[in-house]
């Protein structure tokens, strides 16, 4: 299920992944958005009675009950940036290990309290200075790095969408 929380209207979309991965709406719902200016929540309760209105009415098409939702995220100032972080590996092979503890070392620069890690997507690595590497498990070198997309957010924008949408009785399964 995705939720976008608009200014103008609230939309619910429910899906199902068919036995070839492809997939099919099954339920649509809208509903005008209350409390909602410029992207940001001005009005919890507001939006949250178009939230559950939207919701609702997708549920009843689709004859299912969501609980998990991928809601869109347009306040708090999105922004991106492409950042790069290294660690030594001391000449051994580079294994799933190492990757993750790059990737972790990134992700912990960007969570500096102010703003939210909305994702945090690798881009390319790089051995030794060699960039554009696209798998590097198996690969050997003194430093490993990778260039990653990070997308941030203020945290307190996050923090009250997110808020909203589980006062609407949804968990928030990831922000787009």
């Amino acid at each position: 299920a995705a939720l976008d929380v608009g200014s103008t209207k609230v939309c619910c979309f429910i899906a199902r992944a068919d036995e070839e991965g492809n997939l099919r709406i099954i339920g649509i719902g809208h509903q005008v958005s209350d409390g909602v200016r410029a992207g940001a929540i001005v009005d919890m309760e507001a939006a949250e009675t178009s939230i559950m209105s939207a919701v609702h009415a997708t549920e009843q098409m689709a004859g299912e009950t969501i609980h998990d939702v991928i809601v869109n995220l347009s306040a708090g100032f999105p922004t991106s940036h492409t950042l790069n972080f290294e660690v030594a590996i001391a000449g051994h092979e580079i294994s799933a290990g190492d990757i993750r503890r790059v990737l972790g070392q990134g992700r912990a620069e960007c969570e500096n309290g102010e703003r939210e890690l909305v994702h945090c997507i690798p881009v390319g690595y790089m051995i030794d200075g060699s960039r554009g590497i696209r798998d590097p498990r198996g690969m050997y070198g003194e430093r490993f790095g990778v260039d990653m997309l990070m997308v941030t957010a203020t945290a307190g924008a996050v923090r009250t969408l997110t808020t909203c949408v589980a006062r609407s009785h949804l968990d928030v399964a990831s922000l787009v």
